[in-house]
């Protein structure tokens, strides 16, 4: 902008100059036309132009000289900004700086140098070596309860052996038909899961969207375990410390699904879940002298006892409309 201003107030200066030029020629020769001065000298043949050349001549270079001061002016790189000089750190600024602000150590970051702090008032966690191994086993990693899907061809063979299960005891146990739990949400389930830091087998989850649980019925058993049933009898066994089998540890992927007259048994949360049977003073992977390798295979065999009237060493024994099971060698 101030470019511009100074290019319009040369301009005006230098026509002002050849204005007052122009003028002072006029002034000089009063008596002549314009376009006239004396006499044409001997030997010329026509007449000569003087008096109007030179103010031409000085408007013609003002005006040059204007057009060469814009161009110029628009032309010329605008020259950068002076950089501003950091101020020089002082002690004080020093001491006021943060640690964040201060760059670490090559291979460490500032959190790794800053010393851990403890909020008052708030115990502070012990230590993994100070934990017994029920503690380590009992708390599993926090993660979030998802619901995961049950694979269909589980779920469908599942319902088959509980319509089989349903249908009998409908038709000779009526009161303990009664007792077959709701189904469960799944997201119960999906909750309990992530509290045991366990993944049910598809075929214990599939059997507890469809009953989450019985009072009076059980898997060759007195009793089928809920989610419920299931989350604290885990916790329980898990701080047992020893397991609940004297001398032996407790296996955390181990879950109890049903009571019977004298122990629990037991799926494992592993691939297909394989039953065991644990009592007081034993464990045992056949329950009632009957092999079965997967929560499905005592879903089925319950199915089959029921309809045949035996599987293995189990009974099934009907009064006033209750199912027991009763074991005979």
């Amino acid at each position: 902008m101030l470019k511009l201003v100074r290019t319009a107030l040369t301009a005006a200066i230098l026509t002002a100059i050849a204005v007052r030029l122009r003028r002072r020629s006029r002034q000089e020769h009063p008596g002549q036309a314009p376009g006239h001065t004396g006499a044409a000298p001997a030997g010329s043949g026509r007449p000569r132009r003087s008096g109007g050349i030179t103010p031409l001549l000085l408007t013609s270079g003002a005006v040059v000289a204007v057009v060469l001061l814009v161009a110029a002016a628009f032309l010329t790189p605008a020259a950068p900004p002076a950089p501003t000089p950091s101020p020089m750190p002082t002690p004080s600024m020093l001491a006021a700086s943060s640690p964040a602000d201060t760059p670490s150590p090559a291979g460490t970051s500032p959190l790794a140098t800053a010393p851990p702090t403890t909020p008052v008032g708030a115990s502070p966690s012990p230590s993994p070596e100070l934990l017994a191994p029920s503690d380590l086993v009992c708390r599993p990693a926090a993660r979030p309860a998802l619901v995961r899907p049950v694979d269909p061809r589980v779920r469908r063979a599942v319902t088959h052996q509980w319509r089989r299960i349903e249908r009998w005891l409908k038709r000779n146990a009526p009161r303990t038909y009664a007792t077959l739990g709701a189904p469960a949400g799944p997201r119960r389930i999906a909750l309990a899961e992530a509290r045991m830091g366990v993944e049910f087998p598809d075929a214990l989850r599939a059997s507890l969207l469809r009953h989450d649980g019985a009072a009076h019925f059980g898997l060759l058993g007195e009793r089928l375990f809920g989610v419920r049933e299931i989350r604290a009898l885990w916790r329980e066994y898990c701080r047992d410390g020893g397991g609940i089998v004297p001398g032996e540890d407790w296996d955390d992927r181990l879950i109890p699904v049903g009571g019977q007259v004298e122990g629990v048994l037991l799926v494992s949360g592993e691939d297909a879940g394989s039953v065991v049977e644990v009592g007081d003073e034993y464990r045992s992977t056949r329950p009632g002298g009957l092999r079965v390798r997967s929560y499905y295979g005592l879903l089925r065999a319950t199915a089959d006892g029921l309809e045949r009237g035996r599987v293995g060493q189990w009974r099934p024994r009907v009064a006033d409309g209750v199912l027991t099971w009763s074991i005979r060698a």
